[in-house]
Order: C-alpha cells, then structure tokens, then sequence
C-alpha cells in the first residue's frame, strides 16, 4: 500500500505529464491556427499571396496612393497554353510550371509590389510607377520575357508564354472589382492577338511582344519524330524555260494539327538551339532526295536555307563535310541559301566556313540579296556563286523606278562578280518579261509553281512544259 507521500508524488507525476500534454496540444493548435491563417492569406502551391490578401495589399495601395498622392497600377496576367501542358504532360507538370514562373516573378519584382495568384493560371500584381505608361510597358515586357523563358518538363523544353492587361488607380477606377473588370478585358484582348500585354485606356489596345502558339518542346518532338517534309519550289533558267533547281522550304506534317507552315514555328526555332537540329534534318532530307534522283541532269540543284546561328555551328560545319566527303557529286547539286544579314554576325568566322563548305563543291547563295549593309563589302571574300533578288524590288518594279533601278543595279553588280541572279517573288507574266530583259538568269515564284511536296515535282514538271509549248514569254 502507497503511503500518502507516494500517493503526492504520483499525483504530481500525472499532473505533470498533463501539464505537458496540454502545452504540446496547445503549440499544435497554435501551428494549426498560423498554418490556417496563411492558408487564408497565401496561395499553398506557390508562397504567393492569394485573392484575400492581394485585396487587402490594395486597400493599403489605396491609402497611401491617396495620402501620398502615388498613383499605382494593376496587372492581371493569364498564361498562354497552360491548359495544353496538363493535358500534355499531366497536372504534376503544370504545378511544376506554376511554381517556377512564382519564383521567377518574386525575384523580379521589389519588395514593395505585390504579385498574387488570383485563379488557376491568372496572376494579379500591384505596382507603384513614376511613369505610368511608359514604366508599365517596361516592366510587362519584363514580365513577358521571364514567364517565356522554357521550362524542363521531362526532359521537354516547354516554353508559356503571357498575357497582360494593364489598368490604372485611380485613372481608370477607385475600385478595385472594376479595376479587374478592365485589366481582364485588356488582357483577353492580349491572349487574342498572341501573348503580350495591352493597356486599358477606353479606346486604344497598346500591344506587346507576340508569342507564338507553339512549344519548343513540341518542335524537338517533330524533329526526333520525323514530322518534318519538304515543299519544293522550282527554280527555272529564264532563257531556256528549263527546270534547273529547287528551294527546299520546310513544312511541319503534325499528326494531331495538320500541316504547318514554316511561318509558325521556324521563327520560334531560330531564336532557339533547336534551329541547328533542325537544319541537320534539312541537309539530311536534301541528300537523300539528291541520291535518291536521276544525275544525269546535273544542274537540278537543292537550295536549303541555313539560319544565323546554324551558319556560326562549328558542329554543323563538321557534319556536312563529313557527308559529303565522298559524295562530290551530290555537292555540287547542293546549295546553302544564307541572308546578308546573317553575314554580319562575326563575318570572319562565316566567311572561313562557307569556304570550307564551297571547298567540297557546294555552292552559296545569297538571299534577299539588295536588303543588307555593309555585307556587300564581303562578297569578294565569299565563294558565292549565287545571289537571290529580294521579293520586295520585284513586287514594286511596276510601280517605282526606284526599285527597278535598284534591281538593275544588282544584277550588273553579280554580273561583274560572275554570279548566277535569281529573280523571287516572280507572280506574274509582265513580272517575268521584265526581269528577263534586265538580265535575270534564273526565276521563283508563284508564276512558276507554289511551294509542292517533293513527291508531286514530276507532276508539276509535265504541267510546266505543257504552258510552255503553248505561252511565249518574250514581250
């Protein structure tokens, strides 16, 4: 039998014990209620503040813009193809993009804006500017360039771009419901025309950067997929009339969209490293299609383009020697298409890989030759062979004489310089006449042929020479 001392000690133990269990029941609900209260003031998947406390964050901007007379402005930002990454990848993945573009927004901006996610993929910001107009342009096209930068999701490059509508307090309203009413407006006026951003003004839509509806990800895809074909456009010796060549233009067979054109994702690709993988597939194709030809005609060249930043790929340059090493024959069908332009990034460095290319009999051709600078200053260093007249002086000649001297101009200049001329853009008969008598040696355009699938040439062939026999293109 416990004696009363022991009976107090134990009673104490117990009491003790309690003591403790209720502090650490009391700590738990103390954690839960500050776990709760964030939950109500800030958005679980991404640390940014929620609906709740974005309107709270405005009266604040409110009072002080009113005190202070420090008008501010408020963003609303909806992704673009956010939809199309979860039902692409699964919603793990379109969590993963939410959380990254939070971070990229929260590094962004100071620590006296406010940026909350207000919806799925909708983003609200509160911004102080000096300037508004010219400030708020400034930091949307921020905005847009963060949100578009590409983001690894299973190995995939996916690249989302923005849309932004842009209201002013108190410009536009007092309140902040119709100060969203009018940011949400702006901002699917921006979604509609691509991406960017546009200001809320009562008349006047102020549009930023246009991003194209389609992902990196989805190009590399089509690349390593196969989805990539050639449309020709022939090229034909004004003289004779005579199919001599061809422009390889690129065209995306997309299972699930249809055919697209290279308008839509070529540019894309350019501002990209998938550009270099994307001109291997052209040279790959180009070969093939060569090889795969009767050589008996010589001079049914292959023209393929080559970007800026393919032209300054020393891998590039690498693996088109190491192709066409033993294949002389094919080089010389061969033709790299390159713009003035691109000449003009590290000129050095393309002027020593073209020669290398021209050293294996490939020939190079410059395009919209007439539109560049001080490019021209090089062509006595460049082994070209080639040089395309721009569409833009063909499609005014008619009209000005201004462009018809210019082309004049430039085909005496090639002429001097022993170049072959081909005339773009060539639409019409008058065009080709025209061209012919100021000494073009080579026509393209739709008067000839449209761009056709590689596998329909010798049908259009037959259909060239048939006009022919029966059209005289002489004035």
């Amino acid at each position: 039998m416990k004696t009363p001392a022991d009976q107090i000690m134990t009673l104490e133990a117990e009491l003790e014990e309690t003591y403790r269990s209720v502090t650490e029941l009391t700590n738990e609900l103390e954690e839960i209620r500050e776990k709760l209260e964030h939950l109500s003031l800030y958005d679980e998947l991404t640390g940014l503040p929620n609906r709740n406390l974005f309107r709270d964050r405005f009266e604040t901007f409110k009072q002080l813009a009113n005190r202070q007379d420090k008008p501010f402005a408020v963003f609303l930002m909806d992704l673009n193809r956010f939809k199309t990454i979860n039902d692409t990848f699964g919603h793990e993945a379109g969590d993963k993009v939410l959380r990254v573009i939070a971070e990229r927004l929260k590094q962004r901006l100071r620590g006296t804006d406010t940026v909350a996610r207000v919806g799925g993929d909708e983003f609200a910001f509160l911004l102080q500017l000096r300037d508004a107009e010219k400030d708020g342009a400034e930091i949307a096209g921020e905005i847009v360039n963060i949100v578009r930068q590409p983001i690894d999701i299973d190995n995939t490059p996916v690249d989302v771009g923005a849309s932004i509508g842009i209201t002013f307090f108190p410009t536009h309203s007092g309140d902040l419901s119709e100060l969203l009413r009018h940011a949400d407006r702006s901002m699917y006026e921006a979604k509609k025309r691509g991406g960017g951003f546009v200001f809320h003004d009562g008349t006047t839509a102020v549009q930023g950067d246009v991003k194209l509806p389609i992902f990196l990800g989805e190009i590399q895809k089509a690349v390593e997929n196969g989805e990539m074909a050639f449309h020709m456009q022939p090229k034909i010796e004004m003289q004779t009339m005579k199919w001599c060549g061809s422009e390889a233009l690129m065209r995306w067979q997309c299972p699930k969209r249809g055919l697209i054109m290279p308008d839509d994702f070529i540019p894309l690709a350019e501002r990209s490293p998938l550009i270099v993988p994307l001109t291997r597939v052209s040279l790959t194709m180009a070969l093939e299609r060569l090889a795969s030809a009767d050589l008996s005609d010589h001079a049914n060249s292959i023209s393929i383009n080559l970007s800026p930043r393919s032209l300054h790929d020393p891998g590039l340059a690498d693996e088109v020697m190491a192709q066409l090493r033993d294949t002389r024959q094919l080089a010389e069908l061969l033709v790299f298409e390159i713009t003035e332009s691109a000449l003009m990034i590290e000129p050095e460095k393309a002027v020593q890989t073209l020669t290398q290319f021209a050293s294996l009999g490939v020939r190079i051709s410059i395009d919209d030759f007439g539109t560049g600078y001080s490019s021209l200053s090089y062509l006595s260093q460049l082994p070209v062979t080639e040089v395309k007249i721009d569409r833009s002086f063909v499609r005014k000649m008619h009209a000005h004489k201004e462009d018809l001297a210019i082309i004049q101009s430039l085909v005496d200049l090639a002429n001097k310089l022993d170049m072959t001329v081909v005339a773009e853009g060539v639409e019409t008969k008058e065009d080709w006449i025209t061209l012919a008598d100021l000494g073009c040696h080579l026509a393209q355009g739709y008067y000839i042929s449209r761009p056709v699938p590689t596998d329909e040439l010798d049908i259009w062939s037959a259909r060239w020479h048939t006009k022919m026999d029966g059209e005289s293109l002489t004035a």
